[in-house]
């Protein structure tokens, strides 16, 4: 069964993705107003549950807290609870459902994020495994990233699911569909869910309700109906044949849909390497032409140890260089409907052994026309290739440490960057502790 557009849009509102700090851990979506389930295999890697988000396309990131007691570590199982941070509440959350045999081979819809992308898959539901109860079957568990994800069942309305795990053939060659948690022992072991859910059920039904169903034709077309059609359709040959078949398709249409930002640290240069998702929406296949990234402000650190540097310059590799020529060409296609990615490092040719940070914007340049996709302002990090060889502290009494502080955060505040938040790259290179003379 294929979802009509109103209802994926209430799907993906309570569909989030999960984070730890800002590494994507896999899929969860809201049950309540505060609460939120995933697969609990998502956090096995996530040691410092303080550093728990969810992304949502509605509400932003926010701060999660892992609910233990309510949670279920054991792999036949395999279900986390989260609970919003600060006594936020969302309005977007979806109605759990329990299952039965005569459920077998009904349509189901799986909703997540495989490769950080928003899909939906449709599927059936096969049958309940007798090695492990508390699961079932299903064809709608394609790839990785959808784990924690809901599983939707049409003929109830509810979710019925959380998508667990992918089962392949004896070679590994075709992924053809997996397990998914049921919520029977949930319900169980957290007595309050129940009322919970019955708020969940009704505010659901409610915003079913407004979405207007196919209205029936009232009688049978008539002859002048027929003539139109076929009016409409000689005027669509006479286009054909005089503008070509590609006439009728859309242009292609490339956006940028996610990006990520990664740093390696070799004899103290920082060099940036931008990991680039893009789709084509349109009908027609897309040409990237080429990369650019265009420099809108920056801002460079000052040490406020007020340090003596012996000053040496490194060699590094990269593929583009932001002060000399901020561009890459590139011969790539993309098919419509086609998500591919791009990776590029960024150096530069000039700049000292302090960090700057460049407020930059990404711009795709495809097609003949030279059409141009933008990303939003994204923040580089960048040291060198001047770095130091060696270094004396002066140090600083108080006053100057503090006016030095000071002029930190009003030049990087001007660039909209937190240089003294969680910024592993000020801590690990300035120690940005007082030395006071």
């Amino acid at each position: 069964m294929t979802p009509n557009s109103n209802l994926k849009t209430l799907l993906e509102r309570a569909v989030v993705k999960i984070l730890h700090g800002d590494t994507f851990k896999g899929t969860g979506f809201f049950i309540a107003p505060d609460y939120l389930l995933t697969a609990h295999h998502c956090l096995r890697d996530c040691l410092d549950k303080n550093q728990l988000f969810v992304k949502s396309s509605v509400y932003g990131k926010l701060p999660v807290f892992f609910d233990e007691e309510k949670s279920f570590p054991d792999p036949q199982i395999d279900i986390a609870v989260l609970k919003l941070q600060n006594g936020k509440e969302v309005s977007d959350y979806l109605p759990l459902g329990l299952l039965t045999d005569h459920h077998v081979m009904d349509d189901i819809l799986a909703v997540g994020y495989p490769a950080e992308i928003l899909s939906f898959i449709p599927g059936q539901l096969h049958g309940f495994p007798e090695h492990s109860p508390h699961q079932f079957f299903n064809n709608a568990m394609k790839a990785a990233g959808q784990s924690g994800g809901p599983v939707y069942h049409f003929a109830t309305r509810r979710v019925v699911g959380l998508a667990l795990s992918i089962y392949s053939t004896p070679e590994n060659f075709v992924r053809d569909g997996g397990l998914a948690g049921r919520f029977e022992i949930l319900f169980k072991h957290w007595p309050e869910l129940q009322a919970l859910n019955q708020q969940a059920v009704e505010r659901w039904e409610g915003r079913l309700q407004n979405i207007e169903p196919v209205k029936p034709l009232l009688a049978l077309p008539t002859r002048w109906w027929y003539y139109g059609l076929a009016s409409l359709l000689l005027l669509a040959m006479l286009i054909l044949m005089v503008l070509g078949p590609n006439s009728l398709l859309s242009d292609p249409n490339v956006k940028l849909v996610d990006y990520s930002v990664t740093y390696s640290s070799e004899s103290r240069t920082l060099i940036p390497e931008i990991d680039l998702k893009m789709r084509n929406t349109g009908d027609q296949v897309a040409f990237i032409k080429r990369l650019e990234i265009e420099v809108i402000s920056e801002a460079t650190y000052e040490d406020c140890r007020n340090p003596a540097y012996s000053l040496v310059e490194v060699s590094a590799e990269y593929d583009i260089d932001l002060i000399r020529s901020p561009q890459i060409n590139i011969s790539h296609a993309i098919k419509p409907a086609e998500v591919d990615r791009i990776k590029v490092s960024v150096g530069r040719s000039e700049g000292g052994p302090t960090l700057t940070v460049y407020k930059t914007i990404l711009k795709l340049i495809y097609d003949e026309d030279n059409k141009v996709s933008k990303s939003e302002p994204i923040f580089l990090k960048m040291m060198g290739p001047t770095v130091w060889a060696g270094m004396f502290i002066h140090g600083v009494n108080k006053e100057e440490w503090e006016q030095c502080v000071k002029r930190n955060k009003e030049i990087f505040g001007k660039i909209g960057y937190d240089i003294y938040g969680d910024n592993p790259i000020i801590k690990k290179t300035t120690q940005i502790d007082p030395i006071v003379r």
